[in-house]
């Protein structure tokens, strides 16, 4: 499978568009007639822990997976944006560098088609720059989180053929002697 997550000793991971996890601390074994958590309409290309579930990215959507285990209460699927996680730019952190998203805890942090996103506890979702950035339709990418002169950044690059939809021209000026 791809993008492995461990969580309450099981690994999630994804294989297309569905997630499955392995049996609790016996991470090298999955039987998927019994492992099955749950399929979505397109690829998987996210899954991140934090405090009370899963966050899960496809390339149409982005779900919160509200629950602490497949047997235990099972989880409750919840559609928390209507656009997808661009696939590698997910990373991890915690949310006391993150002051506009008030989480405390585990912090997933990701690239959408809509702008950077961060996901908190419990499902607590943001984009923090829905209309202010404008991303390229993007196919994949990379992200880190770097600590650098007592800020701490998400920096992330993105690999694709197409302009941003709501790119801006800037006009070229010109200076004459």
């Amino acid at each position: 499978g791809t993008n492995l997550e461990f969580q309450n000793g099981r690994v999630y991971h994804a294989k297309r568009n569905t997630v499955y996890c392995t049996d609790v601390f016996d991470i090298e074994h999955t039987d998927i007639r019994h492992a099955h958590v749950v399929t979505l309409r397109s690829p998987i290309t996210m899954i991140r822990r934090v405090e009370g579930g899963l966050y899960i990215g496809s390339e149409e959507q982005t779900h919160f997976l509200k629950g602490a285990d497949i047997l235990e209460g099972g989880f409750e699927l919840i559609i928390i944006a209507d656009y997808g996680v661009i696939s590698g730019t997910d990373v991890a952190t915690t949310g006391e560098y993150f002051t506009e998203a008030k989480a405390q805890g585990q912090l997933a942090v990701w690239t959408s088609r809509r702008g950077i996103c961060s996901g908190g506890s419990n499902g607590n979702f943001i984009n923090h720059s829905i209309g202010i950035l404008s991303i390229p339709e993007a196919v994949k990418g990379t992200a880190i989180v770097k600590d650098q002169g007592g800020f701490r950044n998400y920096i992330t690059t993105l690999y694709g053929e197409t302009t941003p939809y709501n790119s801006y021209n800037y006009p070229l000026e010109v200076n004459t002697i």
